[in-house]
């Protein structure tokens, strides 16, 4: 245990200090010509490089055995139109010593915000607390976790260059491009061949599971191997009525925003009276951690001259269309859940589970007392060692079946 606390501590500075080029002087993301979409990105295939450029990586002013490279990147978003987003990947500078080319570990941090400054790029970048808003202790871990197996590690800003939280397609799109996009080119020793893990917490499970679900039409391709995730968000229908009213209802204001700006044509922002046309407008710009600050106990009926919002036909309509089960992955899942979670509630996440079994997945579950914020490290040991097993190809365990 003294050992994975000094590697923790470790890639805490590694995570903190990466893109030092951008850490003493952070400049944001709609400010960064970087990050700019080309005007002819629909030129280009899914996945296809489109700029990159080099990252620094020190800890106290002395360089770490750590690559770092951000990329943007052609992708497609919610309606199959091409955009760009940005990903950063790490690896180890030492080579790996195999067999096979280097793993990669697909990353999809819990950005849960509606800013650009909010992108795991950025916060990456300038330090976490710019961005994701807080220390965000399963970074630390999970980043380590691949680093010290010699792992690469992609972390894309799924939610695109718009920060469309919680729109479905566009997060499973820009995850697999992401992964296309860090396997190309042959660097960090990565190839086309690599095997490929998904994981994520929260935010960053549904991203991660959006992707295995595309992934067998949208990015054949590619060599998944298996996912590990937790606290997920599948059924958009429920998540934001458990949070309605609670301490956090910041995220359904947030869902609002960035279900608004996936989907304009729907209309959903007639829903909101001008009060709740006032506070949407004023978390326009917010990451999570001032969403949750700014919004707690807030009613959905404080928003709207309907008395039931998030009921309406239409707000249903976006919630099904952008939650989970829609296709079946074809890779083995571990999630991993607390079972006091009042943010993603236990059951609707093992109704989508069972669903997944019917279709053949192979599922297996991790069950935990705690909430959604200790959630997140609770299962942290068991996480590297299914992907490990999944990288290595072995038979993957499986609960379906079990009461």
């Amino acid at each position: 245990m003294r050992r994975w606390g000094v590697v923790a501590g470790a890639v805490a500075a590694v995570v903190i200090a990466v893109c030092g080029r951008a850490q003493a002087d952070p400049v944001p993301p709609e400010q960064d010509s970087f990050y700019a979409v080309p005007g002819d990105v629909g030129a280009y295939a899914p996945g296809t490089v489109l700029r990159s450029r080099p990252s620094t990586v020190t800890f106290a002013n002395l360089p770490l055995p750590v690559t770092a490279r951000q990329l943007l990147y052609a992708t497609t978003d919610s309606h199959d139109a091409p955009t760009a987003t940005v990903a950063t990947v790490l690896a180890p500078a030492t080579p790996w010593p195999g067999p096979g080319p280097r793993p990669l570990l697909s990353f999809q941090v819990a950005e849960d915000g509606v800013a650009t400054s909010c992108a795991p790029s950025y916060a990456l970048g300038a330090g976490l607390a710019a961005g994701l808003g807080s220390a965000h202790s399963d970074v630390v871990s999970m980043v380590a976790t691949a680093l010290t197996r010699g792992w690469a590690v992609v972390t894309p800003d799924f939610e695109g260059p718009q920060s469309e939280f919680l729109a479905g397609p566009m997060a499973g799109h820009g995850v697999l491009d992401g992964i296309r996009a860090a396997l190309a080119g042959g660097t960090d020793g990565l190839t086309p061949r690599s095997p490929v893990a998904l994981t994520g917490y929260s935010g960053g499970a549904f991203a991660s599971l959006w992707a295995a679900e595309l992934q067998p039409t949208y990015a054949p391709d590619l060599p998944l191997v298996g996912a590990a995730v937790g606290g997920m968000p599948a059924d958009l229908t429920a998540v934001p009525r458990d949070v309605d009213g609670g301490p956090f209802s910041g995220f359904l204001v947030g869902a609002l925003i960035g279900l608004d700006r996936a989907y304009p044509e729907t209309g959903l922002r007639t829903l909101l009276s001008a009060h709740g046309a006032a506070v949407i407008a004023s978390g326009d710009n917010d990451c999570v951690v001032q969403m949750l600050a700014r919004y707690p106990f807030l009613h959905s009926a404080e928003l709207s001259s309907t008395p039931d919002p998030l009921g309406s036909p239409r707000a249903v309509r976006l919630f099904r269309r952008n939650g989970l089960g829609h296709a079946t992955p074809g890779i083995p899942i571990l999630e991993y859940h607390a079972l006091g979670d009042e943010v993603t509630d236990v059951a609707q996440a093992d109704a989508q589970l069972d669903r997944y079994c019917a279709a053949g997945v192979a599922v297996d579950r991790i069950r935990e007392p705690g909430e959604h914020l200790s959630g997140a490290m609770t299962a942290m040991p068991w996480i590297g060692a299914y992907l490990a097993d999944r990288i290595a190809g072995k038979p993957a365990p499986t609960t379906c079946g079990n009461t």
